[in-house]
């Protein structure tokens, strides 16, 4: 569906400036109307576009306004998270480390995309995506988008710590340094934290490879190069919306097998709606030249 950019103010320019921006002003608005009707061409919706924090902030799925539903249990704080940069794209990695290493497939997959690393919670307990009802925003709240995991044993966080950090987030650095900011900081979650087995596994591997990993606090900021491992008895995992699980990632469209685990996932009880703004409304996937399986 197409989206609206939230423009800010002008306040303290000059005229000449003000002119000139309100020219790129309406070049910018005619090129996100121009996006968002290819897209209804398409079929296609737009939703929670990626982008740096400041930018990304502007940009809201639409979805029906006063959509607020009730809120549902998605909070989970025994299962493990990861997170380095946006959730998208790491769930997918993650699917097939599920299936490949851990024999996990269908209704038994535990990859789900959602938010952690934050103090504080929304009514009713919600952590919820940028929306146009300021109801629980993640980012405000000091969240950050992870992946969830369930882990049988520390020898399967170590397998995870390598893949991690070889591949998802080299060095502790996000794949998509163009997502600044706390919501997009590389961190780990496990019960026990960093001195749990699990934990004590993924930070060896991390410092092995020359990352600076430390335990979180919670709200942490967003350092390059290291990646803070939580407590998930204090930091839960608090599952994402509906739209954004299976989802494509900004450059890959990935395959129709991917998608519909939602579907899969959904019915088997594994996911909900959330009750944020807008969730379980029907979305429809991209299209794009480039398929990834």
């Amino acid at each position: 569906m197409p989206v609206e950019p939230l423009l800010g103010g002008d306040s303290g320019r000059s005229p000449q400036c003000r002119s000139f921006l309100s020219g790129l002003g309406l070049v910018a608005v005619a090129a996100v109307a121009i996006i968002g009707f290819l897209s209804v061409i398409k079929g296609t919706a737009l939703v929670g576009i990626p982008g740096p924090a400041q930018n990304r902030n502007r940009y809201y799925n639409k979805g029906m306004v006063g959509s607020l539903g009730p809120a549902a249990n998605v909070t989970n704080a025994k299962v493990a998270y990861l997170g380095c940069g946006c959730f998208w794209h790491v769930q997918h990695e993650m699917v097939h480390f599920e299936e490949k290493s851990l024999g996990r497939n269908g209704v038994n997959l535990t990859t789900f995309t959602g938010y952690a690393g934050g103090k504080s919670v929304g009514a009713d307990g919600r952590v919820c995506y940028h929306n146009f009802e300021g109801v629980a925003d993640y980012g405000q709240m000091g969240y950050a988008e992870v992946v969830s995991v369930a882990l049988p044993d520390a020898t399967a966080a170590t397998k995870i710590a390598k893949k991690f950090f070889g591949e998802i987030c080299p060095g502790g650095m996000r794949d998509d340094p163009q997502d600044i900011g706390a919501e997009y900081r590389p961190l780990a979650g496990f019960p026990g934290g960093i001195d749990s087995p699990e934990g004590s596994a993924f930070a060896a591997e991390g410092l092995q490879q020359g990352v600076n990993v430390v335990a979180g606090n919670g709200n942490d900021p967003d350092t390059p190069g290291t990646v803070y491992v939580m407590d998930t008895r204090k930091f839960p995992f608090h599952q994402a919306e509906l739209y954004h699980q299976f989802h494509d990632d900004m450059i890959d469209t990935y395959s129709g097998k991917y998608h519909d685990l939602i579907g899969t996932l959904r019915s088997s009880g594994a996911i909900h709606a959330t009750g944020c703004p807008s969730d379980g409304i029907s979305t429809t996937r991209r299209l794009s030249a480039k398929v990834t399986a």
